[in-house]
């Protein structure tokens, strides 16, 4: 992950860079009128730029919510309150909001507002839960089902349901031909050894068996839905 990293960052301050200079630029043509206000943060300015506007009078005033010591003894560098917490209101919202997050996670397992994490909800089917995270690595999830089914942890399940669906009304040899050429490719040696790289053993049903088993699988979600009241967004 390092080289990656290190060329984000690479292209990251190469945009910055160009960014100051074109704001260095502009700078060097602005008349005494042009106001400069900068909210982004002070990687996107050139200070040495905007101070030597001001000293010459190219530039009336700049105004930002970060200032450096080099800026704010200007007279003309008009510092703005970043209005993430600078408000006695502001923090105390902030410190709430912390608290929240943190108790839903360590009572529920709920994840939000995290770095480099998506946001994660879990409603309650059952008094234990078990949340796993991983790089990817192949027939992790198989791993853990396996040893908890050892434990005798009973009412646990790790599958994963494919199916192809075609319209309804679709004429029934042609429901038979699709189904005849798809158990062929999934019996095909290749194509069992990459889904065993990720801990799945391909089996082929029926399109009756299919049907039931969605059937069977709206009726297990649909009442969860319906018992945690989880609503569409």
């Amino acid at each position: 992950m390092a080289p990656a990293l290190g060329g984000r960052r690479l292209v990251i301050d190469k945009v910055f860079d160009r960014i100051a200079r074109i704001i260095e630029v502009t700078l060097a043509l602005a008349f005494i009128f042009a106001v400069l206000l900068n909210f982004a943060r002070d990687a996107i300015v050139d200070e040495a730029a905007v101070l030597a506007a001001l000293r010459e009078g190219r530039l009336r005033a700049y105004l930002c919510d970060f200032p450096s010591p080099r800026l704010s003894a200007e007279p003309r560098v008009v510092a703005l309150p970043h209005l993430g917490a600078s408000t006695a209101e502001a923090e105390e919202n902030c410190a709430i909001m912390v608290v929240d997050q943190v108790r839903a996670y360590l009572e529920h397992g709920d994840i939000s507002n995290a770095v480099n994490f998506p946001s994660v909800e879990m409603a309650r089917e059952s008094a234990f839960r078990v949340a796993i995270a991983n790089s990817n690595v192949p027939n992790m999830l198989g791993q853990i089902s396996t040893t908890m089914a050892q434990a005798g942890l009973a009412g646990q399940e790790a599958e994963t349901l494919m199916c192809v669906l075609v319209p309804a009304g679709t004429p029934k040899p042609i429901i038979a031909r699709l189904h005849r050429e798809i158990v062929a490719i999934v019996g095909l040696p290749d194509v069992r050894q990459k889904f065993a790289a990720f801990g799945f053993d391909a089996l082929a049903g029926t399109p009756e068996e299919s049907a039931a088993r969605i059937a069977q699988e709206l009726a297990r979600w649909g009442r969860l839905i319906r018992d945690a009241n989880i609503k569409a967004e």
